[in-house]
């Protein structure tokens, strides 16, 4: 009696326990299914939930069918039921939620196949996990394991006990949840609960990155440190060098940190990006006109046909007084550039007077355009204008240097065509050289001390006008970095709250403070020192025309007394001839 007693309650215990365990799993699966409605009313757009089966026993397949039914109730649901022996292929959705069926949690099962799955989870996807509780110290090392793929959003159901887990990390740590808490309780932002206190990430100097001598920092810096100064995190900055071999991007994924601070421009595009919202412009940062020599400052201010026009006219005039000396008394072109007459005006014919006076004109106004350059040349020191197109840095053979880390040549190729200079270093860019650089950048660059010329106080760089195109610059993230989704949506708030451009025009505003201080500093110089190599060709001009004058002055004289004295004398008149011819040679008659 004893034994059947025993047997009885032997069987009514199992019974109990197998009627409590379903009913543990179906109020599980109740349980996922209402939380993945709760995700689901959160999102706009398709939702899809992968269901991956990852065991061969039947309990795990059961829940995995219950599941699936529960949740084909859903029209705006796409399953994606997959069993153990099924690899990913990227032709599938990217899930919003993953359900993963496993039995005990050392079950000696091949994960081959998962992998390829977990690896292609997103970071913001949460991941469930049903399964047996057999192991308490087992479901810390499998939130360790998901980590390594990436996934931090993961939630632990045992089918068999009252307990689900949750995780935070860096450290990890589990909380034990009992019963079934609202969705809310498991569904929290994970980065908040990171107790790392410094992080490390890379950066290349560049003008977003760049620390000003006033410790203002750039845009990019600015916006990483706000960023994770909200997560509590401080940064560590490790500058990153290139060997000048790789493509930037390329050079990053050697390294072992997960987040890169500069903006890129990439080849091809990534699920590891996250765009910096606005379009930047792509030009063409070239070195101003050269200074003018002082021959070039006489001839500069007119153009080569306009000096050809003169020379023609100089000349016809002269073959004309030549050839119809009768017709043109006067030599018009001394007339009109001196006013020296050989004949008066009012006794000339009409004809030259019109022209003359047609020629008058014409040389005022020349002259006066000629004067007022050259009175502009005093003022200001005098170069060659500014570079404005592509086509004026192919007349004066320059080249353009585009820095391979930053930019892809190839996409520059047709509009620069026999003007590219492709290096892996901007430092190696030479003076007589232009940069391809993006408008943002250029706007601070152009405002640097570095680019004013100490000789002229000038810019030694100056843009083009051309725009070759536009662009979106990136942020890289390395593969499954936590931060990259959390990242993306709080530089929207930044950008919308005003927050870069603000930055932007404050580092722009104390640049050009202190470039107009420069310059202001270097023009008060420049006016006050007068430089020997400057006066030098004035002073040689004035002293040839001194001894000009000199030698004029000296013949007039030794005329004039050689006449004197042989007006006296027996050859009186064979001077007398001679004077007679060089008078007339001197008036013009001749």
């Amino acid at each position: 009696m004893y034994l059947r007693t025993r047997t009885v309650l032997f069987i009514v215990a199992v019974s109990y326990l197998h009627a409590a365990s379903v009913k543990r799993s179906n109020e599980a699966i109740q349980y996922v299914t209402n939380l993945t409605r709760f995700i689901n009313d959160q999102h706009f757009g398709t939702f899809v939930c992968w269901l991956l089966q990852f065991s061969d026993q039947h309990i795990p397949a059961l829940l995995h069918n219950a599941m699936a039914q529960e949740l084909s109730k859903h029209e705006d649901t796409v399953l994606l039921q997959v069993d153990l022996h099924t690899s990913y292929s990227p032709s599938y959705s990217f899930p919003n939620v993953v359900i993963i069926f496993a039995d005990a949690l050392d079950e000696d099962v091949d994960p081959t196949h998962l992998r390829t799955w977990l690896d292609a989870v997103p970071y913001k996807t949460f991941v469930v996990i049903h399964f047996k509780m057999s192991n308490r110290m087992l479901i810390d090392s499998v939130a360790e394991n998901f980590l390594s793929y990436g996934i931090v959003n993961l939630i632990m159901v045992a089918f068999n006990r009252n307990n689900i887990f949750t995780f935070n990390y860096a450290p990890t740590r589990t909380t034990v949840h009992v019963g079934f808490p609202h969705p809310s309780v498991l569904l929290y932002n994970r980065l908040r609960e990171f107790k790392t206190e410094t992080l490390k990430i890379t950066y290349v100097q560049s003008s977003f990155t760049y620390t000003y001598d006033d410790g203002f920092e750039g845009e990019d810096m600015l916006l990483f440190k706000l960023f994770f100064q909200m997560l509590g995190i401080n940064l560590a900055f490790d500058e990153l060098i290139c060997d000048g071999k790789h493509y930037l991007i390329e050079c990053l994924q050697e390294s072992n940190n997960y987040i890169f601070v500069n903006r890129i421009y990439i080849r091809k595009l990534s699920s590891q990006l996250i765009d910096a919202i606005e379009m930047d412009k792509v030009r063409i940062f070239a070195p101003k006109g050269k200074p003018l020599t002082f021959a070039e400052m006489l001839l500069k201010p007119f153009h080569s046909a306009v000096w050809m026009l003169l020379l023609g006219i100089c000349v016809a005039v002269h073959l004309l007084c030549r050839l119809a000396p009768r017709l043109i008394c006067n030599d018009l072109v001394l007339l009109a550039l001196t006013g020296i007459e050989k004949r008066s005006l009012q006794t000339t014919g009409r004809f030259e007077k019109l022209f003359a006076i047609s020629l008058i004109i014409l040389f005022f106004q020349l002259k006066s355009a000629y004067e007022t350059k050259l009175v502009s040349y005093m003022i200001d020191v005098p170069t060659e204008p500014d570079p404005k197109t592509i086509d004026e840095l192919r007349q004066r053979d320059l080249k353009v240097i585009v820095d391979s880390r930053f930019f892809n040549p190839n996409q520059f190729q047709q509009q620069l065509a026999g003007l590219l200079r492709v290096t892996e270093n901007v430092t190696t860019l030479l003076k007589e050289d232009a940069l391809l650089i993006n408008d943002i950048a250029m706007r601070i660059m152009a405002k640097d001390i570095s680019n004013v010329d100490p000789r002229t106080g000038k810019q030694l760089y100056v843009p083009l006008e051309e725009i070759l195109g536009e662009t979106m610059p990136f942020f890289y993230f390395h593969k499954k970095c936590p931060f990259q989704y959390e990242f993306s949506t709080y530089r929207r708030y930044v950008f919308e709250a005003g927050l870069q451009q603000h930055w932007r025009k404050t580092i722009i505003t104390l640049k050009d403070r202190r470039f107009n201080t420069v310059i202001a500093k270097l023009k008060s110089v420049s006016q006050q020192t007068v430089r020997g190599n400057t006066l030098k060709p004035i002073f040689i001009g004035i002293i040839l025309l001194w001894v000009a004058a000199l030698v004029v002055f000296l013949n007039e004289n030794i005329i004039f007394y050689s006449w004197k004295w042989c007006s006296n004398s027996k050859n009186s008149k064979i001077f007398k001839i001679i004077y007679h011819i060089y008078y007339s040679i001197d008036k013009g008659h001749i």
